[in-house]
């Protein structure tokens, strides 16, 4: 197992933010160059793009709870310019709103009334999609719940055909161990394009993203630090169970140093996987440090290229435990397989029924 490497993973969490990010910098500085005397301004040309969004600001005059009622009913953009503390449920049941936490946090207090308290702090249903992105340079702005005297059960529920889309910025986790981060159930779903769903613990499945019947695309981004927190739960990372009409798939991105009992990154119970890239590496379970199939599972889930490794299984499959039935690898030659599955302590693939295992399709 290569820990220098898992070592450099599970350093801060911003380690691993997109080479874009650094570049966002870089350009951010030739702008402030360009824009002395004798110098062409393209500043100009960023204020006229983001002239052509409709924005609602929530400063020191204007609550949270008033730009989430106009941006939901004009499908606009919410843009922070200070911290935030909400105690309500906010529902999106139609229309699109987008949230830019331009480098400030929204924290969940819990309490949506005296004797009432909140379930969530955003909720997702039927025709709503609610956008989270983080226009600061350094993007360090998160939605968190706070541990104290908070009755979550969720940061963000996606259900019911809702939809929610991850640019930037974090969902991040706590201790408090009752509240999972994400939760997709019901034909809805949630696309990863970057950020980061980040450092939560939780007694039972799915501490970082749960899905029940819904689907999730990863494009990008980062799942990390979450941790099943009790002694039968299933995916620190992801926690997947899907229906006939949903899938799971993963295209680039990391999972990477997420704990379980079953299923340290990712737990399969059913439905469609496609793992087409992106890194499952340094996560930990007792089976299944990567990616644990269960016997559940009625389709066979696909790898076309996804690197899984540095994970590590204390009893067996420190790569992918399968539950006993078929994986199929895809387009891949020989060579292709040991840089795919590597490192992983206790083995890259292990299977708990011999009769069925994997095979390489060309």
């Amino acid at each position: 197992m290569n820990f220098n490497l898992c070592g450099r993973l599970a350093m801060k969490k911003h380690y691993f933010t997109k080479p874009l990010k650094g570049m966002a910098v870089m350009l951010a500085a030739a702008m402030l160059f360009t824009s002395l005397p004798g110098m062409h301004v393209s500043a100009e040309e960023v204020s006229a793009e983001e002239a052509s969004e409709e924005i609602v600001y929530v400063d020191e005059n204007t609550e949270f709870c008033d730009a989430w009622t106009k941006a939901r009913k004009n499908n606009l953009v919410i843009k922070l310019v200070r911290d935030v503390r909400i105690a309500a449920e906010y529902t999106l049941s139609s229309g699109s709103v987008t949230i830019d936490l331009n480098g400030h946090k929204i924290t969940g207090t819990g309490k949506s009334s005296w004797w009432d308290d909140s379930d969530f702090i955003f909720r997702i249903e039927k025709n709503g999609k609610l956008t989270i992105k983080d226009t600061s340079v350094d993007e360090s702005g998160y939605i968190w719940v706070c541990t104290d005297d908070t009755d979550y059960d969720e940061v963000i529920y996606v259900d019911d055909g809702g939809k929610l889309v991850l640019e930037s910025g974090t969902l991040r986790g706590n201790t408090d161990k009752d509240c999972r981060i994400v939760v997709v159930e019901d034909d809805a779903l949630f696309t990863m394009n970057g950020g980061e769903v980040y450092g939560n613990r939780y007694n039972g499945d799915g501490a970082g993203i749960y899905i029940n019947e819904g689907s999730f695309t990863m494009n990008g981004g980062m799942i990390a630090d979450n941790h099943g927190d009790s002694e039968n739960d299933f995916g620190g990372g992801i926690y997947y169970d899907g229906g006939s009409n949903t899938k799971l798939a993963i295209y680039d991105g990391l999972i990477v140093n997420n704990t379980a009992y079953e299923g340290g990154g990712v737990y399969l119970d059913d439905g469609e996987a496609w793992f087409y890239g992106g890194m499952i590496a340094c996560n930990q379970a007792y089976l299944g440090g990567g990616i644990y199939a269960a016997y559940t599972a009625e389709n066979p889930h696909v790898f076309t290229g996804c690197e899984i490794f540095g994970n590590n299984a204390s009893c067996s499959g420190g790569g992918i435990l399968l539950g006993g039935w078929l994986m199929w690898i895809e387009g891949m030659e020989c060579a292709d397989w040991d840089r795919c599955f590597y490192d992983n302590w206790n083995g890259n693939v292990a299977r708990a029924n011999a009769i069925i295992g994997y095979e390489i399709l060309n």
